[in-house]
């Protein structure tokens, strides 16, 4: 094993290089995210859960001030507000973003 020279391949290396080469070739082109997001039902999805979440978060937050400090429909109705407003924004924010990467396609 002290006559073996360092810098000249093992059998191991050569077959690991062999495999790491074999699984590149098999692997093809890795699907970007925006490619599964452009189909119209990804995308209304997108929007639809968007929207929910921000008036679904607004409405839990108000719902717990209201409960700790007792004052019931005052931080619901605003905090709703609010949540529906950031909703709206995020999803004016994805639809310039995915306008963006369609003219940037052509």
């Amino acid at each position: 094993m002290a006559d073996q020279d360092p810098d000249e391949p093992t059998d191991f290396e050569a077959r690991l290089k062999a495999a790491r080469e074999k699984a590149e070739d098999n692997s093809g082109p890795v699907p970007s995210r925006l490619q599964y997001e452009s189909s119209s039902a990804g995308l209304g999805f997108r929007m639809g859960i968007e929207l929910m979440v921000g008036l679904v978060v607004g409405l839990g937050i108000g719902w717990l001030l209201d409960g700790w400090l007792d004052t019931k429909p005052l931080f619901m109705i605003v905090l709703m507000i609010l949540g529906m407003g950031a909703g709206i924004l995020n999803v004016v924010r994805a639809s310039k973003q995915l306008d963006k990467a369609d003219t940037e396609k052509k």
